[in-house]
């Protein structure tokens, strides 16, 4: 691939990434923002009914009271008005005007003896109550000069609410017999204690009127209880918060893992078209590899073959050595061919392996001969160790012989200065051994974790000087597998190396150690 074609779909590849990761981060916040307004919400929804049951049971009583208060009036004027009065013991201060005169208060001093109507004579006065009436006695004349100020409350209107802040009292006025009105009197705490009591187990709890809101506002009680309101309680604003922080994290988890997910999968893009670029130039160099492996033996055959056809050489011991030679090559070139084709059909699972008890000494000598003329005009201490007595495996004899070559090519290419290589055959119980042996450059312990890979080869220098397809040992590795045995190798750099495969002479797999 071109890097110029690689940068631009990585960048596309960046692109869409990102934003796919927006799209998913924006999800996940809007998602955990709907949950957040559902849970806020349901706070809302419990404070708000709260606070319409406060405001039912005081538009109740007050209705009472007032109710009460036009009886009163309409049967005994003002005598009538002072007993009602005196009745209300939960309002500390309260004015009675008639036909739009002055405001007079009531009950008159030391009246206050009689119950409410329908309470018991012992039922207790609040603390926040008393507090009001021994307040409210003291502004009484500051409370009557803003009445008189006043408009006043017609019959349709009901209960008109006013809150005198600076004073910090709530009048509560209505019409009375039509030409009168009575104004209870009291404080918003007292109004606040008697009716905007809630359970102890409530997420909400009231902030009086004047007071700051420390955590969330969830619902105004409303006009009757001045502009006090309800807030959440300690216990559910840390819950707010404890559970917006985690849907953060998550958001923020989400986002970390999408954009993780997403450099995993373009580093994995990255690395994939990278394995390919290599695959690519590694299958050029095959080709030019092969190439040449090809050329060699076959200019020799055709130098050859022309040189006998031409008459040029007498000697019949010379036409022997030059036929040998033709024949050599040419088992060479068969031997290379037959790698490639194997490999072929070692990748796609169709080699076929003809099983049958054949003399392995013998098959090794026949892949030494192959080679041993190279490594003596090469200059090379080779050795060849057979066994004496015959030793036979249960193999495919062709298949071996291929594993002795690839091997004794490695250790012919890759001697370099010290030109030393041993082939040795031995037999060991049920099992019998085959050794090539060298004292070339040798491999590193990273080369050894991916010996038999296809088309690897060394990172040495060395090695990439040296012609070579990268078949070989992947080659070798397949073939020992499928006769049950085991390829070891002993390597040290620029000390050599030493490949023994260890085969079962019966063919099963029983007999070869674990690796």
């Amino acid at each position: 691939m071109k890097s110029g074609s690689e940068r631009t779909i990585i960048a596309a590849a960046i692109a869409i990434s990102l934003l796919l990761t927006t799209v998913t981060v924006w999800s996940v916040a809007a998602q955990g923002r709907a949950i957040e307004q559902r849970e806020r919400g349901e706070l809302e929804s419990q404070a708000s009914a709260g606070a319409v049951h406060a405001r039912e049971m005081m538009t109740r009583e007050i209705e009472s009271v007032f109710f009460s208060a036009e009886l009163a009036y309409q049967g005994l004027r003002s005598s009538g008005v002072n007993f009602w009065a005196a009745s209300q013991r939960r309002w500390p201060l309260i004015f009675f005007r008639d036909r739009g005169g002055a405001w007079e208060r009531f009950p008159t001093p030391g009246a206050r003896t009689v119950p409410a109507v329908g309470e018991a004579a012992s039922a207790p006065v609040l603390p926040a109550e008393r507090e009001a009436a021994e307040r409210l006695a003291g502004i009484a004349d500051e409370v009557r000069a803003a009445l008189s100020g006043s408009q006043k409350v017609a019959p349709a209107e009901g209960v008109a609410v006013e809150h005198l802040p600076a004073l910090g009292v709530m009048l509560l006025r209505h019409a009375v017999g039509g030409d009168a009105e009575a104004v209870i009197c009291t404080t918003p705490d007292a109004l606040l204690s008697r009716f905007a009591q809630f359970p102890s187990d409530a997420a909400f709890e009231v902030v009086p009127p004047g007071a700051i809101a420390t955590r969330p506002v969830l619902a105004p009680l409303g006009g009757m209880f001045g502009d006090a309101k309800l807030q959440a309680t300690a216990a559910a604003a840390a819950l707010l918060r404890k559970q917006s922080l985690a849907r953060w994290r998550f958001v923020l988890m989400a986002a970390a893992g999408t954009l993780a997910a997403w450099a995993l999968l373009l580093w994995l893009m990255r690395r994939l078209w990278r394995q390919q670029a290599d695959v690519v130039k590694l299958q050029r160099r095959i080709v030019a590899d092969v190439s040449h492996e090809l050329k060699t033996p076959l200019a020799l055959v055709r130098l050859h073959a022309e040189t006998l056809r031409a008459g040029r050489v007498r000697d019949p011991n010379r036409q022997n050595e030059y036929l040998d030679t033709i024949i050599r090559e040419s088992e060479r070139l068969t031997v290379l061919l037959d790698s490639i084709l194997d490999f072929s059909k070692l990748e796609r699972g169709q080699r076929d392996y003809r099983f049958a008890d054949c003399d392995l000494p013998g098959v090794a000598r026949q892949a030494w001969a192959l080679y041993e003329p190279q490594f003596t005009s090469a200059g090379f201490d080779a050795r060849c160790e057979l066994p004496q007595a015959g030793l036979q495996v249960h193999a495919d004899g062709h298949a071996l012989q291929q594993v002795m070559v690839n091997l004794l090519q490695n250790a012919f290419r890759y001697s370099r200065e010290r030109k030393w290589v041993r082939l040795r055959v031995r037999g060991e119980g049920f099992l019998a051994f085959i050794e090539v042996e060298d004292k070339g450059i040798g491999m590193s312990r990273d080369h050894l974790k991916e010996l038999g890979a296809s088309f690897v080869r060394g990172p040495d220098p060395r090695v990439r000087d040296a012609r070579g397809t990268g078949l070989g040992l992947a080659i070798v590795n397949r073939i020992v597998e499928a006769h049950g045995g085991k390829l070891e190798v002993e390597s040290t750099p620029d000390m050599g190396s030493k490949f023994t495969i260890w085969l079962p002479r019966d063919g099963s797999k029983s007999g070869i150690p674990a690796g």
